[in-house]
């Protein structure tokens, strides 16, 4: 690990567009790390499989969380600090962008696989860690998995070759559908809807660079398909 750490740092390939923390992101990301670890606790013992499939998923989330805490800041600025020197402004037109493109093609998916999932933990919880959980994915899969990948694979002092920034989206993807497994087992539909999502907001993650906007639709994403999928499905 120390030396892909270094590799990243010596090729300096990510901070073309600011990668960075808005004050929004680094708020998101130590409440979605505490959510996770809350819920994790908290059920822990439950006999009920369902909840601690959620459990198990949560304690990853926590740790997801965490790892992409440190690096969305370290791609910035080539430093690991407990709080980034400076913020990134939040962009509003980025979030609006990604937000549409994302509930539109995902709402569609969702229509044509007839998703559906059933939740486990209490309605507050369950809320809490749809809502959240996106936060901690967006902070591991897009700002730590994309780069690391843009990092090992492109020369120094290089751009990455579009191959390459696509292959960067496609294997995150296909990740963070994998991750999912553990709460969605065999249920292909929602895994299908996983990978689409991740594919569109790994698309949009190295076009704009602007995790904040990424965390907020995925986790309002989240949000409505809870409403639409387990509350009235």
């Amino acid at each position: 690990m120390p030396s892909v750490v270094k590799t990243i740092k010596e090729r300096n390939v990510m901070n073309v567009k600011n990668t960075g923390h808005t004050l929004i992101s680094f708020v998101l990301n130590l409440l979605g790390i505490g959510i996770m670890l809350y819920i994790g606790i908290k059920y822990y013992n439950d006999p009920n499989p369902n909840v601690v499939a959620f459990t198990r998923y949560a304690f990853l989330l926590a740790g997801f969380g965490v790892i992409g805490f440190f690096t969305i800041d370290y791609f910035d600025n080539r430093q690991i600090n407990i709080k980034p020197k400076r913020f990134n402004e939040f962009d509003t037109t980025r979030f609006i962008m990604v937000a549409g493109v994302l509930f539109i093609i995902s709402m569609y998916v969702d229509f044509i696989l007839k998703v559906t999932i059933k939740y486990a933990l209490s309605d507050i919880d369950q809320v809490m860690f749809y809502v959240f959980s996106g936060v901690c994915e967006e902070a591991f899969f897009r700002a730590f998995l994309i780069n690391m990948i843009l990092g090992v694979t492109t020369k120094k002092g290089q751009k990455p070759r579009f191959f390459v920034i696509v292959t960067a989206v496609l294997l995150s993807s296909v990740a963070f559908m994998s991750a999912h497994l553990v709460v969605y087992g065999s249920n292909m539909p929602m895994l299908i809807s996983t990978l689409v999502g991740g594919i569109i907001l790994g698309s949009f993650y190295v076009i704009f660079r602007d995790i904040a906007a990424n965390m907020l639709a995925h986790s309002l994403k989240n949000a409505v398909g809870y409403v639409n999928l387990v509350r009235f499905g």
